[in-house]
């Protein structure tokens, strides 16, 4: 499959400052959340190798680790950066001299955020304050659970003028009940499987396509051109699928979707996929 796609992920690189993270989202891929803290020397050193445009900032909550967030902006003064955030902790700085902002959303009211994510009404004011602060380069990640959704929320966002990329909840675990009325129409994209994504740099030096560090590639001192075209895994079930093309979960994921289908013959994100493209 051609990597180039029409989000050039080439030009990109990520790096995973560390597992830490002020909230434990019940959605979170995340097992376990160490302290380990990616060092500047294996970030130069995938920097050289790739020479991405673009640096982005991840965790765990990468704001934790703003120390590291500084000594890699005044590494690389003339990259560009996104970081991928949960809006709780704050520094003006640091998000000023961002590129892009991604914030993880899923309602704008208090009452119905804390139905998917344990945080306090402080944390969760602070991450809308700052989606409004910098919404001319802010954007929304709005996770889809299958079993409800905030039917305000794509509302609240179009008032608000700020892009949403949306994308459902993908678990390994036992199977949502699936509710139908957590569709909208405008929730998925036209998006062919991926896998391709994004070169990460872990907290401990490793290379990978796969944030959980499952299917990796190599230890940063290890790489070399071998390792280029090896791609994700993706499940028979989803080449043999007549909404391939379509569906958002394989396209972002293949590899989490390639686990998931070994233990669960129909899970959540295929039943809302043919909901949607099934009519």
């Amino acid at each position: 499959m051609n990597k180039t796609n029409i989000y050039g992920l080439d030009d990109y690189l990520s790096i995973h400052l560390s597992k830490r993270c002020n909230l434990k989202c019940p959605h979170c891929y995340q097992t376990t959340y160490q302290s380990q803290v990616v060092s500047i020397d294996d970030v130069k050193k995938a920097v050289n190798i790739f020479s991405p445009k673009w640096l982005v900032l991840y965790g765990g909550e990468p704001m934790i680790e703003q120390k590291t967030i500084r000594q890699i902006i005044d590494t690389f003064p003339d990259k560009k950066y996104l970081i991928y955030t949960n809006g709780t902790i704050w520094n003006k700085d640091i998000f000023e001299r961002m590129d892009k902002i991604v914030v993880t959303i899923e309602s704008f009211i208090y009452e119905e955020a804390i139905k998917y994510r344990k945080m306090s009404k402080e944390q969760h004011d602070k991450s809308i304050k700052l989606v409004r602060a910098y919404k001319n380069k802010c954007e929304i990640l709005h996770n889809i659970y299958p079993t409800s959704h905030d039917k305000l929320f794509y509302c609240m966002a179009r008032l608000l003028d700020v892009k949403v990329q949306s994308y459902p909840i993908i678990l390994n675990s036992s199977e949502f009940k699936f509710n139908e009325s957590v569709l909208e129409s405008n929730i998925f994209h036209y998006m062919q499987p991926n896998r391709f994504p994004k070169m990460r740099l872990l907290e401990d030096g490793t290379l990978t396509r796969d944030m959980r560090g499952i299917y990796n590639l190599c230890h940063v001192n290890e790489w070399n051109n071998s390792y280029e075209d090896i791609s994700l895994p993706i499940s028979d079930k989803c080449l043999n699928c007549k909404y391939l093309n379509y569906c958002p979960a394989s396209s972002i994921f293949p590899h989490f979707v390639y686990d998931i289908l070994k233990v669960q013959e129909n899970p959540h994100f295929c039943k809302m996929t043919e909901a949607v493209y099934g009519r």
